[in-house]
């Protein structure tokens, strides 16, 4: 983490408190985090990544401040790059949390926001040279509650992966809901590619849930690619000739293998390429 932070629009020294103990997103998961990334002290995709913290906000019955506008937002964000002397490529988390409250329930639904930033390695999304070795997680479901209602993945997702040593040598562990279907991995989304024809899990309002999503939905729209929402299992993956997550933080990261099954990575390569040539348009 970098030397400074922002909490409700006032710059802060990381390493000093900055919560109470009745915090209620510590104490009872109460929050939200939505990861975005810049370049240049600009934030990629703005208005799509400040109209979702404004969507989830709402979706959790939390208040909107009324001082949270897309503007301020913005030069937020770069007010603290600049204390932390970021010039170039970055990341940045931001995290709303309803106020303390005395009960469990909460009492009002004024709102925090939370902002970290950490400077990247590159300015633009770059494709994984070495593609990654899936595996599918059979001992563990996301329940339908979450499915529809969770706007940051649990910690027990990490927790259980975590304490089974047949994942060690897994780059990336897949996780199915309660009817077997593949949804995403831990922090990431997962598309199919059989044919030409990008395939998404069938999950509601998924591009509410993915403003980065969105962008490379629309993206692939324009290039002429079909899109479909589907049910996928463990069975279908024989079948696809492409499989890769996807993730405002990195972008988009290829899947080179799934047991014996070898993918290629054209259509990755080039929606990459796209969404950086878009990205530098709007800069």
């Amino acid at each position: 983490m970098a030397k400074y932070l922002m909490l409700n629009s006032k710059i802060l020294p990381s390493s000093e408190p900055c919560i109470y103990a009745n915090n209620r997103g510590l104490r009872y998961g109460d929050s939200f985090t939505h990861i975005i990334r810049g370049n240049s002290s600009k934030v990629f995709l703005l208005r799509r990544n400040y109209d979702f913290l404004v969507y989830a906000m709402r979706k959790l019955k939390m208040q909107v401040p009324t001082l949270f506008k897309m503007s301020v937002f913005a030069t937020d964000v770069e007010l603290l790059l600049q204390k932390n002397r970021i010039y170039k490529g970055f990341a940045a988390e931001v995290t709303i949390f309803r106020n303390h409250s005395k009960s469990k329930l909460a009492e009002e639904n004024s709102v925090s926001v939370l902002i970290t930033v950490e400077k990247t390695d590159t300015e633009w999304y770059e494709l994984n040279k070495k593609g990654l070795k899936a595996s599918v997680i059979k001992k563990y479901y996301i329940p339908q509650y979450q499915i529809d209602n969770s706007l940051t993945p649990l910690f027990s997702d990490e927790y259980f992966i975590n304490s089974q040593s047949e994942f060690k040598n897994t780059d990336v562990c897949l996780l199915k809901s309660e009817n077997g279907t593949i949804l995403r991995s831990i922090d990431s989304l997962v598309i199919f590619i059989h044919e030409e024809k990008i395939i998404i899990p069938k999950i509601i309002s998924i591009e509410n849930l993915s403003p980065f999503l969105g962008f490379i939905v629309s993206i692939a729209g324009d290039l002429g690619y079909e899109i479909f929402k589907a049910d996928i299992t463990e069975r279908d993956l024989d079948a696809f000739d492409e499989v890769f997550i996807i993730n405002p933080e990195f972008g988009i990261k290829w899947i080179l293998a799934y047991k014996d099954r070898r993918y290629f990575h054209k259509i990755s390569l080039k929606l990459t390429e796209e969404i950086n040539q878009r990205l530098q348009l709007y800069q």
